[in-house]
């Protein structure tokens, strides 16, 4: 019997954490355009679906990307 070669299987990148400065800067830069507004109602959304921490305080958090 051969063994099977298998491929590796990909690794997703280590999420990058949202210090309290970077996100003070979101607020501090916000000026009402559309993709700041989806970014807010992306947040707001986050937390009331109690998603943890490690999901939400992300740079690659769906609301940080809007």
């Amino acid at each position: 019997m051969h063994a099977l070669a298998m491929a590796p299987s990909p690794v997703a990148p280590m999420p990058t954490p949202m210090t309290p400065e970077r996100l003070e800067d979101r607020f501090r830069f916000y000026r009402a355009k559309p993709h700041q507004q989806q970014g807010i109602r992306l947040l707001h959304q986050a937390i009331r679906e109690g998603l943890p921490p490690e999901q939400v305080l992300v740079e690659e958090a769906p609301w940080a990307l809007a």
